[in-house]
């Protein structure tokens, strides 16, 4: 991309198949001397990640299943005080 005035600044991170690198920004620059490389490939993200979503669909599980336990006993609170008032 182009642009007539370049005043982005910021981190770019490539996560790749072998290493991660950092590449600072500053005013549409690259900071040369302050890019990193780190060794967390792309897999290591996938898993992380993979992980990270099942212990939350266990929690969302955990939660719908309380809220549907909770709608069915107040459905049945809710008949038995019709029941016993005549509603």
């Amino acid at each position: 991309m182009l642009c007539f005035q370049c005043e982005m600044t910021g981190v770019v991170v490539d996560v790749g198949d072998g290493a991660t690198h950092i590449v600072p920004v500053a005013d549409g620059y690259v900071i040369g001397s302050s890019i990193r490389s780190i060794p967390l490939t792309g897999k290591d993200v996938t898993q992380f990640v993979q992980q990270l979503m099942k212990v939350a669909s266990s929690a969302f599980l955990l939660i719908v299943t309380s809220w549907w336990y909770l709608l069915l006993n107040f459905s049945r609170v809710t008949i038995m005080c019709k029941l016993s008032f005549g509603g």
